[in-house]
């Protein structure tokens, strides 16, 4: 698989988990809308490491090739939505709707703004978006 072909596939798969963050908070399941909301921009982070071609391991080193592509504020914003989920993971809070409404719009904010950048560098490498809609049917 190229790098080309992974950036893809991570950028359908970004827009799977968000209309899923999407539904779980229609639902009300908050601690699971988070969690998706985080892995959502996790995935779309993706598509710009693909793209470049960096490996990482894990979230400190994910987070840092952001910072130096997007700059220190997205990468502080994108850490503090991965605090939370780990709140709604892992810890003994249970996290209130106004909590996950909250994230929720923090989360589709840093996620359109990675979405353009990720776009942006697709179009550089000879990749329109649109040519692959076909691809992103199922995505709603």
């Amino acid at each position: 698989m190229t790098h080309l072909e992974k950036a893809l596939m991570y950028y359908r798969k970004a827009h799977v988990l968000l209309t899923e963050a999407e539904k779980d908070l229609q639902i009300q399941c908050y601690h699971k809308a988070i969690s998706a909301f985080y892995f959502a921009i996790e995935a779309i982070a993706n598509v710009l490491l693909a793209i470049k071609k960096q490996k990482t391991r894990g979230f400190s080193g994910r987070l840092a090739v952001i910072r130096q592509i997007l700059g220190a504020e997205l990468s502080s914003e994108i850490k503090n939505i991965h605090e939370m989920r780990e709140k709604a993971d892992h810890r003994e809070q249970i996290l209130s709707k106004e909590i996950a409404i909250k994230i929720a719009e923090k989360a589709r904010n840093i996620f359109m703004k990675i979405k353009i950048e990720a776009e942006k560098e697709l179009e550089k490498q000879g990749v329109k978006i649109k040519d692959h809609e076909g691809n992103f049917s199922a995505l709603g």
